[in-house]
């Protein structure tokens, strides 16, 4: 379900398969690779639209399962080289993209956020000079910090969570 939510989500923002990667299964994630020139599209329409759906998707499980059932999701933007070869995507952007996204800060927002989803910007993002700001498209103005570390790096990002999803 969440392939077909964040599909769709895409897809209403104009992004098509030929301007992002296959989906990779990630076993309870999915990883989406999108052209960097569909950064602003993707943090201001694809985003938001993908909070109404999974909005949607939760409320209308079936009672009383439903609960344990609902997705929460959390989405982390961050712009780097990534590498192909025969046995997947790798490349020291992903596994800095990954240990911000599974800092234990990230897990504890999501349990306490009220919505489906949060996202988590890198600084990396930020420093691409793409023309969106989480303030302008319905995020928390305050921001919690977080780093991780790849080979000896540290790399800097933020948590951003939906204001509103519905």
């Amino acid at each position: 379900m969440l392939y077909e939510l964040f599909d769709a989500a895409l897809r209403s923002a104009g992004i098509g398969a030929r301007r992002r990667s296959r989906f990779t299964d990630r076993g309870d994630g999915l990883l989406a690779l999108i052209d960097p020139a569909n950064q602003a599209r993707l943090v201001n329409l694809v985003l938001p639209a993908f909070g109404q759906l999974l909005t949607s998707y939760n409320a209308n499980l079936p009672h009383p399962d439903g609960r344990n059932r609902q997705l929460r999701v959390r989405v982390v933007i961050h712009a780097g080289n990534v590498h192909d070869d025969d046995n997947g995507y790798f490349g020291e952007a992903l596994d800095a993209a990954f240990r911000l996204l599974d800092a234990p800060l990230v897990k504890a927002a999501l349990r306490e956020a009220h919505g489906p989803f949060l996202l988590v910007g890198s600084a990396n993002a930020d420093d691409s000079g793409a023309p969106y700001g989480p303030d302008r498209v319905g995020y928390t103005a305050s921001h919690r910090p977080i780093t991780a570390e790849v080979a000896g790096r540290q790399y800097r990002g933020w948590i951003h969570i939906p204001t509103e999803t519905a």
